[in-house]
């Protein structure tokens, strides 16, 4: 009896023995029914901290409300790379926790087989997987900058451990075919060690996704500035142009209300003064033959109708002036500060983002400067229309002066007829012939001085148009130079001084 009971144990180990004889690798814990200390510990352990930090390359979120195209591109590329990394690294955490917990009860000849292939998967997603976003951020971020290069400086480390880990898992798994339990420590370190190895590669990964999404979210709100200063730009110039346009139209009024006045108030005097003089002053043979041509003519140029003719050559030109004003500067502020400044505030995003030498220093060292640009853009379109708003007072007064000065020469038409008129009988004959001549003279000076006066006021008008144009294409032009230096000296910021 003690005999038959002795059978059972004698065998379980003849089993056991049989089965590894077999060639299969049995679970639980890589391929043999006993738990592997201290690397199983370890490996699970190591795999739970690495998890965290794969999960923690793409737990960034920024949010990007500039609408730059050149950002956002570059920002769906980095959290492709990051959310792409992160699952490739916490499926291969997950299958080297599977290769070390088993608990099955089958044998498997590979157990180690899938940890295998979650290394080659994240090796190859290292080596070429990210292809398409690496040419994605190459074309927006061009050589010399060196962003995709670090890219890819942080991937090769990454292989490289990724090489360890998994030669450190083939000796393992060499060992237990050989020993089945009594694996040798330092095979076991060498695990442990191959992938502790991998968190600062991870870690590179890390901080080459989260700082390019914090310098792209830097760079997003430089671009809402620059957009608020464009903002601010538009509407001061558009105030400087409602401006001008109200200013000279006072001006304009000012000027005709000016003309009407004199010439309605004076001329009306002297006409009501010289109807009752009409009849003794034609009575007087010298008058028709002498007098009667310049007097007609005097009134004819001074006449209602010719005055308003006049004033209307004047307001047309004035008003074609404002509108050719306000024309060219529409067209060169609106257009031009963002066409001028397009490439210095391209060159600044990439300064920040390209990671190259002194980025952040240099892109905060020269932003206030790109800002900058706007207000003095428009300090000196302001001051072109400045400046022509003076010209345009100086040639009101002139004006003016005209005014006077023809009005002046006939203000005292009616008294000097009127001393012909009340000389003894036969006086008045020589006295018209001399007014005759007088007003002759005058009738020449006036027109003359009218016509020369209008035609000056048109030519001012056409040279001041020109001015303007020729004073905003100054002002543009130093815009485009200052943009070309700050433009030169934030890339020399970043030239090594050693070069």
């Amino acid at each position: 009896m003690q005999v038959l009971h002795r059978w059972p144990v004698l065998l379980v180990p003849l089993v056991f023995c049989l089965v590894m004889h077999a060639g299969a690798i049995p679970n639980p814990d890589f391929g043999v029914p006993v738990t592997i200390n201290p690397v199983r510990n370890e490996v699970i352990l190591e795999a739970s901290l690495l998890t965290s930090e794969f999960v923690s390359v793409a737990n960034v979120s920024v949010r990007l409300v500039s609408g730059t195209a050149m950002l956002t591109q570059v920002q769906a590329a980095v959290v492709s790379i990051g959310q792409r990394f992160r699952d490739g690294g916490i499926a291969l955490m997950q299958l080297l926790v599977t290769l070390a917990t088993s608990t099955g009860t089958m044998g498997n000849a590979n157990a180690f087989m899938p940890a295998y292939q979650g290394i080659d998967a994240l090796q190859q997603l290292t080596k070429t997987g990210f292809a398409t976003e690496l040419a994605n951020i190459g074309r927006v971020v061009p050589p010399p900058s060196t962003l995709v290069q670090k890219f890819n400086d942080a991937f090769r480390e990454m292989q490289g451990a990724l090489n360890q880990l998994r030669l450190s898992l083939e000796a393992l798994e060499r060992d237990i075919r050989k020993s089945r339990q009594n694996v040798p420590a330092r095979t076991q370190s060498d695990v442990t060690q191959a992938l502790i190895a991998l968190r600062p590669c991870i870690h590179a990964v890390r901080y080459m996704v989260r700082t390019t999404l914090l310098y792209l979210l830097e760079a997003d709100e430089f671009m809402v500035d620059v957009a608020k200063e464009l903002n601010a730009f538009d509407t001061s110039m558009r105030n400087t142009l409602a401006n001008f346009s109200i200013e000279t139209n006072k001006l304009k009024e000012d000027a005709v209300q000016y003309i009407s006045d004199t010439f309605s108030c004076s001329l009306l005097e002297q006409h009501e003064a010289l109807q009752p003089l009409m009849p003794q002053l034609t009575a007087i043979s010298s008058y028709a033959t002498a007098l009667q041509q310049p007097l007609d003519g005097i009134l004819a140029e001074l006449g209602p109708s010719a005055i308003a003719a006049r004033t209307d050559v004047f307001v047309q030109a004035f008003d074609q002036y404002r509108a050719d004003a306000v024309a060219v500067s529409t067209t060169a502020a609106g257009l031009f500060v963002r066409s001028a400044t397009a490439q210095l505030l391209r060159t600044m995003v990439l300064t920040l983002i390209a990671f190259g030498p002194q980025n952040e220093y240099c892109f905060n060292w020269f932003a206030w400067r790109a800002y900058s640009l706007y207000a003095l853009h428009l300090n000196a379109a302001s001051k072109c229309y400045e400046a022509e708003q003076d010209r345009l007072k100086t040639m009101v007064e002139f004006l003016r002066h005209v005014v006077d000065v023809v009005l002046y020469d006939v203000e005292e038409l009616v008294d000097n007829l009127s001393v012909c008129v009340n000389l003894v009988p036969g006086g008045g004959v020589s006295c018209v012939e001399q007014q005759a001549n007088l007003y002759t003279a005058v009738l020449l000076t006036l027109s003359k001085m009218l016509d020369d006066g209008g035609r000056l006021i048109a030519e001012e008008f056409a040279v001041s148009s020109a001015r303007l144009g020729a004073c905003l294409s100054s002002g543009e032009q130093t815009t485009l130079n200052d943009v070309d230096k700050w433009e030169k000296l934030v890339k020399l910021c970043q030239t090594p001084r050693n070069q």
